[in-house]
């Protein structure tokens, strides 16, 4: 049977009664909300330690009526940390999330929907208008059911949030650091755009429920703390006063993750390894542990660190040799040659191999010291097609086609089980940012 996942995002159901404000700033705060640095006494929370129960593996499935949910760290994407909350067991109901310095913040749900009429039906949003008479389930596989999903009238759509004017950049939904005591509340107020996306393509789609072009919405959020609820210690409950999702309660226990939504309390763990599953977004575990600020478990590899700056001076002032045409062509540690020594252009990564070297530098700075009657040779190509979504090649899906290290056997899989978790994730970091913009 197909699960169904909880529509915990609505947003725009009413738009009449949410106001539309154009906004161009990033997203902001009121006089109630304190921002932090750090979490430096028990009146200070850091809302990562009660979302992100680890900020390097999986968490356990939490029960919460029906329903599963299972947080995955994705890794980094440049300085911000990519995870997914996971809301069904088949994988195809999640969100998408980012964390940084300062927010939670999400990107895209596969789960939108819209209520049919007060306390009727739930509806799956798709793309174009969505009426009461068009209602249709995309769980629903029973034919004799007229909310059937089966064959949809358009394409069904999920959610995509970005902040006001910024596609590029994840919309801001919880504060990171709050002043919050036990007892205590706060609250804050976010500004986003929501637009539509195909579920199959990921193309962007027109959703009557959408933000119109140049304007957002705002969200506001009241923030309680609790030492204990039903059978949790210290519960963080954010309440939406205002704005998508207005209504609803989100209770996160600190260590422990999401564990309660509106009226349903998560029961039990449950051991469960689904993973999101997308036809057209990739997934992959990784590390989020440097976006965060905290230690790993070390039960996964965390991203690698950046390159080494090269040793100053010396470049250019190695002999030249009537043999080669390219100093990166020379012997690792040639004395007076600090291209090649640790961390110069021909071994950034300190490895002792110039398999991620600078090669056309070499051979520029070679012919410019020694001469050559030669044109520079083209840059080494690519591996396999750059994407703008990862840094890194192990991120790609096992077996991605002309990618030989995603394959069994390949540095990304050494062992040949279809898992990255032995990857050489430093490898696949370099030679991503050595091949591709």
């Amino acid at each position: 049977m197909k699960h169904r996942a909880l529509r915990f995002v609505t947003p725009l159901l009413l738009t009449a009664a949410l106001p539309l404000v154009a906004c161009s700033g990033d997203a902001g705060v009121d006089e109630e909300f304190e921002q932090q640095a750090g979490s430096v006494d028990q009146s200070n929370v850091d809302m990562v330690d009660y979302l992100l129960p680890s900020c390097d593996k999986p968490s356990p499935a939490w029960q919460i009526g029906s329903e599963q949910f299972r947080i995955v760290p994705m890794g980094m994407k440049g300085d911000r940390g990519r995870f997914a909350i996971v809301k069904s067991t088949d994988g195809a109901g999640f969100e998408e999330w980012y964390v940084d310095s300062d927010w939670l913040r999400i990107r895209s749900d596969t789960t939108w929907a819209y209520e049919r009429s007060p306390g009727g039906a739930w509806c799956d949003v798709k793309c174009g208008d969505n009426t009461y008479d068009n209602c249709q389930q995309r769980w629903n596989t029973n034919a004799s059911d007229p909310l059937n999903g089966i064959n949809p009238s358009s394409p069904w759509a999920l959610t995509i949030y970005h902040e006001p004017g910024n596609e590029g950049l994840a919309a801001a939904f919880i504060a990171r650091r709050m002043s919050l005591p036990f007892g205590g509340q706060t609250k804050f107020t976010t500004y986003m755009e929501i637009k539509g996306s195909d579920r199959n393509t990921c193309g962007g789609c027109w959703v009557n429920f959408g933000t119109k072009a140049g304007q957002s919405v705002a969200r506001t959020v009241v923030a309680r703390r609790y030492g204990s609820w039903n059978g949790f210690s210290d519960v963080v409950h954010l309440h939406v006063e205002s704005g998508p999702g207005a209504g609803e309660s989100y209770y996160y226990a600190r260590g422990k993750g999401w564990v309660g939504f509106n009226d349903k309390v998560a029961s039990h763990e449950v051991n469960s390894g689904t993973l999101p599953q997308s036809s057209c977004m990739s997934f992959q575990q990784g590390s989020v542990c440097q976006a965060v600020g905290k230690a790993g478990s070390g039960n996964t590899p965390s991203q690698p660190p950046p390159p080494p700056p090269p040793p100053s001076g010396g470049d250019g002032t190695c002999d030249c040799r009537s043999d080669v045409d390219n100093f990166c062509l020379y012997p690792a540690n040639t004395p007076d040659c600090g291209m090649t020594a640790p961390g110069g252009y021909c071994d950034p990564n300190s490895d002792g191999d110039f398999g991620d070297a600078d090669w056309v530098r070499g051979y520029n700075e070679y012919k410019e010291t020694c001469g050559s009657g030669s044109p520079p040779p083209p840059p080494p190509p690519p591996a396999c097609e750059c994407k703008s979504n990862v840094d890194n090649f192990c991120l790609y899906p096992a077996n991605t086609s002309g990618c030989d290290m995603t394959k069994p056997g390949g540095y990304c899989d050494p062992n040949g089980d279809g898992s990255f978790d032995d990857a050489n994730w430093e490898k696949g970091y370099y030679d991503y940012h050595d091949v591709c913009p």
